[in-house]
């Protein structure tokens, strides 16, 4: 029985892929699917057929087949498949043949580089099989190419080595290699409008495939005038080979010119040079036009921005001048230039105007208005400036002229504007959308960013530096009588610092750590201004509820003269007796909370100053609190606070808006510019941006914000030692099967939750995580119980809880007191009711629930009496800050907290100016819980120092599954009975 017949034929597109066709009776085409499997069934290559394009064009049926594939295609096709005999039309057997010497060529390395003729007989980059008298292919190779035609088959080739080039990533990645090691080599695969190379062997030595025969090269090179109205040459630059930058100029006779850089040109034949020398003329004449006469700058600008990239991406060395690539990349900038008066009475103030000029930086090269507009109108790019050429780059003219419009018209700054800008390093000023193309720009889109700064006259100058000189400022300032002798010398600087700035109208952040003495600085300026007659009208001071007590207090211990009015209680002043209240006040103290439910009553008034204690309160610049305080007036504003930035920069934002209102921009404006710094250093995509916003946001703030450490030795502190130490508990039976459940139950929630209700329940599971950490019973809502259910008692519930019980007992043999401190308040209620029982001492709890005399009945009954509380427990919110408790030299964390900062804080109640005694930190972690996490975690916070601190909890919530269940699973190896 005969088996059936297929006709295909095949023929080369244009693209030099190939088209294989039905070419037999319509009515028997047996369909695409049938013929794929018959002609690619074996083709490994394109996947047996799964890459292979159908080509239903035309009425033919067929396939595209790719030119990568062809050689190997038709040299391996098999002649039968699927019972099918294939016929093959007189076309395909021609592709046959030419696929058979492709692949032996191909295999062999039988092809060069050439210069191919094209259909429109110019000389174009390509490839071509070897002749039979070139490195001897074999005889049988030589009579089948010339039968078929060298010219088809080269163009077969070129087709193939092409895709192989787009379509194989390998050979793709090989051939990149080879081009930026010979970059004209790149061009064997494009095409040219105009010959490239006078023949193939010249071609050969640019592109590296043929030893070279000349032991020099020739490039060019841009002799530039001494003036501007001098003229231009391009000359032949005559170079040692793999060192252009040794060479000697000539003139396009070949005869030798000066300009020798080193080089040995006795070593070559002169009539080398010069028929080397006119060999290139003829090339490059190509493509420059006017070669070897005399340029005008505008002649030069199009060699220099259009034809330059072109010879230096052939691989043909360009020795431009040495300013051209770096001008070419600066983009110029705005420059505020405060003239020479402008400031120079020395009398200046925060809101005084200055006058200034602008002008254009190029690459530190500075150009004034008019001469930017004459440059413009004469359409000149080139510009001979102070003995230097300065590029005025078309796509920046449209930028610089919008700006000058919108701006140009300005010709002062005020003070504080001009600081800023000019500690900033500038801003960026957004010129809206300015697409569009601009001529002979070369670019379709201009950037709408133009930078702009501001360049400080001399006495500006002067006047910043002795600002920045806290120092030497403080020293001029005369502190009051009553309080000098009483001051440490860093408080009187810190004083002094704070009346310096009043006198210009600029508001401080005084950012002392915790313990050296904020309120004693700020007493001391406020006494001064009241003995210097500058208390026009009270000053305002606002602190949190748990220290009004504290400053009352101090103030009639050290400032006794101040008349204080302390705006607080259900009887406070308000209505018709506001005003008489405040007769003949030197300062009013009320708290945040009221700053806010009284803001009414507090805005009639422009206080004399405006003092924030614990200014982080006011960080959520959202807020009612804060914009309410914000928005009071003031001479003067005065931030105290020993962490400026508690958890985010926009915390810094909030307190420099009140000290400074509008110095570091809105609050957009600076998210944008440095709220990427929240991230820190370690997880910054950039670490030298990361690094040179911290720099920047540093200069910008520095003059305006004092911050001491205790550790500083300028300071001088003497204060005994503090020593911290981890306890780690392990959890009892009960916690772990409380833990594990609790987690449990949320990861079986989360994946169901959207995005609101998952961060809602991870937020509740931590805190009820923390909570059966810290003992069973404030988890189950117990917290009255002595004993539970089984008759187990409360202190054995809890390991944390019974070693605290033993610490505290060896504490008070030692006849020493502590301060526990928790974030939790039933805890706090648990704690107090088991160390009550346990020891029969007097132990107080100090929380936010409160009154003001309750408060200050504690910290007195704990400071001053011998006899009095022994163990003062605090909410970490309430008693975290503010409080003088020197008394404790025993300092307990029950819980943790995710910042650093905070529980340094809450440390030094204790660890301040007055203690006497060593102080011991005690830091409670539950072994193998999310407690054991966050301990980890505040100690990579810590890299950040004093600049920026991380996040508070809610990053938590962002967290994926699996990295939930990390975090907060439990390592059931430290559960113990």
């Amino acid at each position: 029985m005969s088996k059936p017949i297929c006709r295909i034929d095949a023929e080369v597109l244009d693209n030099g892929d190939q088209k294989l066709f039905y070419a037999g009776d319509p009515m028997h085409f047996p369909g695409f699917r049938q013929l794929r499997r018959m002609l690619f069934a074996w083709h490994k290559p394109s996947y047996y057929g799964t890459f292979i394009d159908e080509w239903p064009a035309n009425g033919q049926h067929g396939f595209i087949l790719p030119a990568r594939y062809t050689a190997g295609f038709w040299s391996e096709m098999p002649l039968l498949r699927h019972g099918t005999v294939i016929e093959w039309g007189s076309g395909a057997e021609e592709l046959q043949q030419a696929g058979k010497l492709l692949t032996k060529a191909l295999a062999e390395g039988w092809f060069v580089p050439a210069l191919t003729a094209g259909r429109d007989n110019e000389g174009k980059p390509g490839w071509r099989l070897l002749r039979g008298n070139e490195s001897h292919p074999e005889l049988t190779f030589t009579v089948q190419c010339e039968q078929l035609g060298y010219e088809k088959l080269d163009g077969q080739l070129g087709a193939i080595i092409a895709d192989l080039f787009t379509g194989e990533e390998e050979v793709a990645q090989a051939w990149k290699q080879v081009s930026a090691a010979y970059p004209a080599s790149s061009y064997v695969q494009q095409t040219a409008s105009r010959p490239m190379y006078v023949d193939e062997y010249e071609m050969w030595e640019e592109i590296g495939f043929r030893v070279l025969s000349l032991p020099f090269a020739i490039g060019l090179r841009l002799e530039e005038p001494s003036a501007q109205d001098g003229n231009w040459r391009l000359l032949p630059w005559v170079h040692q080979r793999g060192n252009p930058a040794m060479g000697h100029i000539y003139d396009w006779n070949g005869s030798s010119a000066a300009g020798q850089v080193g080089s040995p040109i006795s070593a070559w034949p002169e009539q080398e040079v010069a028929e080397a020398i006119d060999r290139q003329r003829g090339r490059w004449l190509g493509w420059i036009e006017q070669l070897g006469e005399l340029w005008n700058a505008e002649r030069v600008w199009v060699f220099l921005e259009q034809e330059s990239e072109g010879l230096l991406a052939r691989g043909i060395h360009v020795l431009l001048p040495s300013w051209w690539e770096e001008l070419r990349k600066t983009k110029p900038s705005m420059v505020a230039s405060l003239r020479k008066e402008s400031g120079a009475s020395g009398l200046l103030g925060k809101d005084q105007l200055l006058a200034f000029d602008w002008m254009i930086s190029v690459g530190g090269m500075h150009l004034d208005m008019e001469s930017f507009r004459a440059a413009v109108k004469g359409n000149r790019k080139l510009l001979w400036h102070n003995g230097n050429w300065m590029l005025l780059h078309p796509r920046w003219v449209k930028l610089l002229q919008t700006f000058i419009q919108r701006m140009g018209k300005r010709d002062n700054l005020t003070l504080s504007e001009a600081v800023e800008a000019y500690l900033s390093g500038g801003h960026s000023f957004d010129l809206g959308d300015l697409q569009g193309k601009v001529d002979n720009a070369g670019e379709d889109f201009i950037e709408s960013q133009l930078h702009w700064q501001v360049k400080l006259n001399a006495p500006v100058t002067e006047w910043l530096a002795g600002l920045e000189d806290k120092e030497r400022r403080s020293g001029e300032i005369a502190i009051s009588e009553t309080l000098r002798p009483i001051l440490r010398p860093y408080q009187a600087i810190g004083a002094g610092w704070l009346l310096s700035l009043r006198q210009i109208g600029f508001g401080a952040c005084l950012a002392d750590d915790m313990g050296l003495g904020k309120t004693i600085q700020f007493m001391a300026y406020i006494a001064t201004l009241k003995e210097q007659g500058l208390l026009t009208t009270p000053g305002l001071l606002i602190c949190p509820t748990s220290v009004l007590g504290n400053w009352e207090k101090e103030l009639e211990r050290f400032a006794p003269n101040l008349k204080v009015y302390l705006h607080y209680g259900p009887r406070r002043a308000r209505g018709e007796e506001w005003e008489s209240s405040l007769e003949n006040k030197d300062l009013v103290i009320t708290s945040y909370a009221l700053a806010n439910t009284d803001s009414e009553w507090l805005q009639t008034l422009r206080w004399s100053v405006i003092g924030l204690d614990e200014a982080q309160n006011i960080k959520n610049h959202q807020g009612k609190q804060s914009k309410a305080i914000r928005s009071l007036q003031a001479e003067h504003r005065v931030a105290l606070t020993g962490t400026p930035v508690e958890n985010r920069l926009s915390e810094l934002w909030t307190i420099f808006d009140f000290i400074n209102p509008a110095y570091l921009g809105t609050f957009s404006h600076f998210q944008k510019r440095f709220g990427f710094l929240d991230k820190g250093f370690e997880a910054a995509d950039d670490k030298q941006r990361y690094e040179k916003g911290v720099n920047q946001l540093q200069r910008m703030i520095r003059p305006f914000l004092m911050r001491r450490l205790k550790n500083d030795p300028s300071i001088q502190l003497d204060l005994p030692e503090k020593n911290e130490n981890r306890i780690y508990i392990p959890l009892t039976m009960e916690q772990g099967a409380l833990y594990e459940a609790e987690l449990q139950n949320m990861m079986d929630k989360i994946e169901q939750l959207d995005a609101m209700e998952r961060r809602g329940i991870i937020l509740a599971t931590l805190g009820r995580l923390k909570q059966i950490c810290n003992h069973p019973a404030l988890y189950r809502k117990d917290i009255g119980a002595s004993m539970d259910k089984s008759g187990v008692k409360r202190g054995a519930r809890s390991h944390k809880l019974s070693r605290l019980s033993e610490m505290v007992e060896e504490m008070l043999g030692e006849r020493r007191k502590g301060l526990i401190f928790t974030q939790f308040i039933g805890m706090g209620d648990i704690l107090r009711e088991e160390l009550q029982e346990a020891h029969g001492c007097r132990v107080d709890f100090l929380h936010g629930g409160l009154s003001k005399e309750a408060r200050d009945s504690m910290v007195r009954g704990f400071q001053e009496e011998s006899n009095g509380t022994q163990i003062l427990i605090l909410s970490l919110k309430a008693g975290g800050t503010g409080l003088n408790l020197t008394a404790a030299s025993h300092v307990f964390h029950y819980d943790r907290w995710w910042n650093p900062a905070v529980e340094d804080q809450a440390t030094d109640r204790a660890y301040r100016i007055g203690q006497t005694r060593d102080v011991q930190v005690h830091k409670f972690v539950a072994l193998g819980t999310l407690e054991e996490r966050i301990d980890e975690m505040i100690g990579r916070k810590r890299t950040l120092g004093n600049q920026i601190v991380g996040s508070g909890e809610q990053w938590v919530t962002e967290l994926s599954t699996n990295e939930l269940r990390e975090m907060f699973a439990l390592r059931r190896e430290w559960v113990r009975d």
